[in-house]
């Protein structure tokens, strides 16, 4: 089966391919409030600092060099977990419907600095994300560990990109709960990966090394 891995680690971490290297980033962060950990850790935050102040993360992969051909059978997100405030979390994804969103301009309000999401945070059922999850994972309190998101096979886009919203469960979160995850410009060996399987249908095989663009929103 054809096996795709789109990441910007010089390694992948999560499978036998070797990616190339030579990818230009552009991915960054908004401001943070005061009651963030952001600061302290320099990467992006999952959190739930009351009922003002939450943080999401929009994430961008270009998948487009999959065939469309194929068929997608399995899609794994692996995710970096850095920190936690010392309690478990269930952290969902769900499948950003808004292809418009930009790194430079992404807020908790706007999706490329002038236009609003339906709902602020990319929390519009059905609008700004679909309105179920496409996947989920219980966090421990263990960190310094790659997380794995097992996604919709739906999710995978086969012509253009597909986008994510990650966001910390509404049923298990609470005032200041966080988690924190480390983003593409940050170690080498901890960034994010997305590794698709495919079955032949026209061709296939290992595309290495595509950029992703991350994004953080917070409230």
């Amino acid at each position: 089966m054809p096996n795709y891995t789109f990441t910007e680690n010089s390694t992948s971490q999560n499978s036998a391919d070797t990616p190339t290297t030579g990818v230009t980033e552009d991915c960054g962060m908004t401001e943070q409030d005061a009651t963030s950990n952001q600061d302290l850790y320099g990467n992006y935050e999952i959190s739930r600092f009351g009922s003002s102040d939450h943080q999401n993360i929009v994430i961008r992969f270009d998948t487009s060099s999959i065939p469309d051909t194929e068929t997608v059978t399995s899609a794994i997100l692996h995710m970096y977990h850095e920190a936690n405030n010392g309690e478990g979390h269930t952290i969902n994804v769900y499948d950003c419907l808004r292809d418009d969103w930009t790194e430079g301009g992404v807020t908790w309000n706007t999706r490329e600095g002038s236009t609003a999401w339906t709902t602020a945070g990319c929390r519009g059922s059905g609008t700004d994300r679909s309105s179920s999850t496409i996947g989920s994972t219980a966090i421990s309190a263990t960190t310094s560990e790659y997380k794995d998101f097992t996604l919709s096979n739906s999710a995978i886009n086969l012509t253009g990109d597909s986008n994510f919203l990650l966001e910390m469960d509404a049923g298990d979160g609470e005032s200041g709960d966080y988690t924190v995850w480390t983003r593409s410009e940050n170690t080498d060996g901890q960034r994010p990966e997305l590794r698709v399987i495919t079955t032949t249908g026209g061709g296939g095989g290992i595309i290495p090394l595509i950029s992703h663009h991350l994004r953080q929103m917070r409230q």
